[in-house]
């Protein structure tokens, strides 16, 4: 799946990156909010570094 030709992926891309370097950006704070759609949709996400339980 390419990422970059999804809708979002301006905001999803560096919320990713973000999220793997444990930075707390706007955009990594969208992941967080979207992370079981992301998830169920096959996106991997950090879930070490998530701040909301």
């Amino acid at each position: 799946m390419d990422l970059d030709e999804l809708p979002g992926a301006e905001f999803v891309l560096p919320g990713l990156e973000a999220l793997h370097r444990g930075e707390t950006t706007i955009e990594s704070l969208l992941i967080e909010i979207a992370a079981t759609r992301l998830t169920q949709a096959g996106i991997a996400i950090p879930m070490e570094h998530l701040t909301m339980p």
